[in-house]
């Protein structure tokens, strides 16, 4: 069956880096989470997966975590 998720994807040949955005439906909460993986040769973290309910309040929230993780800053919550 398919659902729809992604819902957004991109990847960067330049970079060799994927970006996935996952919707979550949820009515009675706001759902926010990301990880990272790493690619198999390197330590570099190469994917990063972000789980949320769309909203207004989740887009800020997008927007910084993949200006974060594009710069390198980003910390895993895994």
């Amino acid at each position: 069956m398919m659902d729809g998720n992604p819902i957004f994807s991109a990847k960067s040949k330049k970079e060799n880096k994927i970006i996935k955005i996952i919707q979550e439906s949820s009515e009675h909460e706001d759902v926010f989470y990301y990880w990272m993986n790493s690619s198999m040769d390197n330590s570099s973290q190469k994917e990063l997966v972000i789980v949320c309910t769309l909203n207004n309040n989740n887009l800020e929230k997008i927007k910084d975590i993949i200006i974060s993780w594009m710069k390198g800053d980003l910390k895993d919550t895994k």
